[in-house]
């Protein structure tokens, strides 16, 4: 079975997956034959929470960075291969690339990453910075170019490369 869903980070006191930008997710689907998302767990690490969903389409980050004024992170993963990621803070910063990008680019036809996995992970540090957390260049450069696998753990590389520490376990209110 392949993976396909999103992983969203953002920092908030209530459950991420109450928020506008999630709950339209898991409420509408633009596309047909993709259905809205299904949350299907939530990690924390105080504040900063990682929701992730099965299926989803067309995910609003800006909304999300709105919703909690804090900077945010989705990556929507495809068939466990690779993760297209999008990183917003409420100052501007953004960044984008791929989890995986040689997989995205040769199997998936996907469009070449907007930059070189090293300028990618510099662009990340900065973003991390903002979120409060410490990031090494080399550590995330080589997190981004980890496939994701069944059960998300390259996106676990990374969130722990960018200097999270989200609990082992999937939270449930």
């Amino acid at each position: 079975m392949s993976l396909f869903g999103y992983f969203i980070v953002g920092r908030s006191s209530e459950p991420l997956e109450r928020l506008p930008s999630i709950q339209r997710l898991c409420a509408e689907s633009q596309h047909e034959g993709i259905r809205p998302a299904t949350v299907v767990g939530r990690r924390a690490d105080g504040l900063w929470q990682q929701v992730q969903t099965f299926d989803g389409d067309e995910f609003d980050l800006a909304q999300l960075v709105a919703d909690t004024d804090a900077p945010a992170m989705s990556i929507y993963v495809v068939e466990s291969e690779f993760g297209v990621i999008d990183a917003r803070t409420p100052a501007g910063t953004t960044w984008s690339g791929y989890l995986n990008p040689e997989t995205a680019v040769r199997a998936y036809d996907a469009a070449e990453p907007p930059a070189p996995a090293d300028s990618t992970a510099e662009q990340a540090v900065a973003w991390a910075a903002q979120a409060g957390k410490t990031a090494t260049q080399a550590e995330v450069a080589a997190a981004l170019c980890t496939r994701v696998g069944p059960f998300g753990e390259g996106v676990g590389l990374l969130m722990h490369a960018l200097g999270f520490r989200f609990g082992d376990q999937l939270l449930s209110d």
